[in-house]
């Protein structure tokens, strides 16, 4: 989404720092229709595709490790009641 501070840079025609701001935020979709359209070097777009990806990929294993420290219990309750079940079951 495009807030108040970055519809100021691309008014401004401030394209740069729009696109430092779009990357911290992680709007990787703005970050790259501005760049495409501001004709980015094809070296500065992947090193730029690399930083956002691995930012994105890293956030993206602190919420999935997040959610298995709070599940664990239950995870491994489920996995010692398993076999446990089915040897019950004919």
């Amino acid at each position: 989404m495009m807030d108040g501070s970055l519809l100021v840079f691309i008014e401004a025609n401030k394209h740069q720092k729009a696109m430092v701001a779009y990357e911290k935020a992680l709007e990787w979709q703005e970050l790259f229709t501005l760049a495409v359209s501001d004709c980015m070097s094809d070296a500065k777009l992947l090193e730029t595709a690399y930083r956002v990806a691995g930012e994105l990929s890293a956030r993206i294993y602190v919420m999935l490790f997040g959610l298995l420290t709070r599940h664990i219990s239950s995870i491994h309750v489920q996995l010692c009641r398993g076999p446990c079940v089915q040897k019950t079951v004919p």
